[in-house]
């Protein structure tokens, strides 16, 4: 299984993005996401668990940003 740990910036948070993909026997891709919210080293929004998988790391990515984006929006942290 390959990971990746990346985040965005926004509002003063960083995004983690923890990615996670498993390839099929057949070498296609399954990347899943599971997102927290920080401020700093403090964990505003702990792991939500993304509920779809992508077939490409840049969807993913992309799930991700917006999935944070939303998280910190309907918690009306600032």
């Amino acid at each position: 299984m390959t990971e990746h740990h990346i985040y965005d910036e926004y509002k003063g948070f960083r995004m983690w993005n923890y990615m996670t993909c498993e390839k099929s026997e057949e070498g296609r891709e399954t990347w899943r996401i599971n997102v927290e919210i920080k401020r700093g080293e403090e964990i505003v929004i702990p792991v939500v668990v993304g509920t779809d998988s992508y077939v490409d790391r840049g969807y993913a990515q992309k799930a991700g940003k917006e999935l944070g984006i939303k998280l910190v929006d309907e918690a009306g942290i600032s």
